[in-house]
């Protein structure tokens, strides 16, 4: 499990040093984690300088949570 979280914020820097070294504009601030392993509730993780993991995200007048029911 913990490979798994690292494996998986490891892949997160890569593509956000992908992007800063592209120069592919992306906005940080408006990116999300929804981390939906029940087993799972202390992972967090790093998006450039942002933590952006939450429990619930609204898209599209559509509100879902990590148990991935809208």
């Amino acid at each position: 499990m913990v490979n798994n979280v690292k494996a998986l914020q490891a892949d997160l820097h890569e593509l956000f040093q992908w992007s800063h070294d592209g120069q592919v504009l992306s906005s940080t601030d408006k990116s999300k984690i929804i981390c939906c392993d029940p087993n799972n509730d202390e992972a967090s993780y790093v998006l450039g300088s942002s933590n952006p993991t939450v429990d619930e995200e609204r898209d599209l007048g559509v509100i879902i949570d990590k148990s991935l029911k809208p």
